[in-house]
């Protein structure tokens, strides 16, 4: 809520599992409870996450600096957080289906 530094959760709820950089990508991987219980935590549904970030263009000699990332290093992408499992149910064979599909 607002610009400023992210407040850091007392309750750290996940467990990093692993991360690298390459010249396009910073991929993390972690391991979380879908419901922490903890009010500072979203529960991790079967839905599609609106997940936040930013980044500094340079990194960071200060352990726990975060420093401002300008206007240009942030955004937001739509994720499945969730491992997802075969949801498929039976359709009745009589029932129309439309297979809707988008480029990027």
């Amino acid at each position: 809520d607002g610009v400023r530094e992210p407040e850091v959760d007392p309750s750290q709820d996940y467990e990093m599992l692993h991360g690298y950089e390459n010249g396009t990508h910073t991929v993390i991987r972690f391991r979380r409870r879908y419901d922490t219980c903890d009010s500072n935590d979203y529960r991790i549904t079967n839905d599609t996450m609106r997940v936040l970030y930013s980044y500094h263009a340079t990194k960071s000699e200060l352990a726990g600096s975060l420093p401002y990332h300008g206007p240009h290093h942030r955004g937001s992408v739509s994720l499945y957080l969730f491992d997802r499992l075969n949801l498929q149910e039976s359709i009745p064979e009589k029932t129309l289906t439309w297979d809707l599909k988008t480029s990027v």
